[in-house]
């Protein structure tokens, strides 16, 4: 075996574990994805719940106590839920980053790997056409030799 092709065994070694670990940045990438939109949905259902809470109209003052602290209590929930979701969004951010650097390290060695092989053709068709050549002068060296004369038989 020649050495590039032991060579391009080891890149293509690397190729692979890039290719998973790549392909698991981007299942990681996905899953940060749902949790975000589910964390950011259940902020929205928390406001929404604030939003709809009624407005102390009438009762006494333990009544009123009572709404505003159940009150408070969702208020405490939609900012717990909207922490939820801005962490989420951190997190998703960071796995978009983390999925694009091994996809671009990935894609160097694919790359490199294409260009060598791209080289590898040049060269048989360079080797080949040198090959052709040499074939085509000796036929050409033959006829000339072989020609009566000595000059060319065409």
């Amino acid at each position: 075996m020649t050495a590039h092709k032991s060579h391009d065994l080891g890149l293509r070694a690397v190729a692979r574990v890039r290719g998973v670990r790549e392909r698991d940045s981007r299942i990681g990438l996905q899953q940060a994805l749902v949790a975000t939109q589910q964390r950011e949905d259940e902020a929205a259902q928390a406001q929404a719940r604030l939003d709809r809470s009624p407005a102390f109209v009438q009762g006494s003052s333990a009544d009123f106590y009572a709404q505003r602290a159940a009150l408070a209590a969702l208020a405490a929930q939609v900012r717990r839920r909207r922490e939820l979701a801005e962490a989420s969004r951190a997190n998703t951010e960071e796995a978009q980053r983390r999925w694009q650097h091994d996809r671009s390290r990935l894609r160097a060695v694919e790359l490199l790997l294409d260009r060598r092989l791209e080289a590898r053709r040049a060269e048989a068709t360079r080797r080949e056409n040198h090959e052709l050549d040499d074939i085509a002068a000796q036929r050409w060296l033959r006829r000339r030799h072989s020609a009566p004369d000595g000059g060319d038989a065409a």
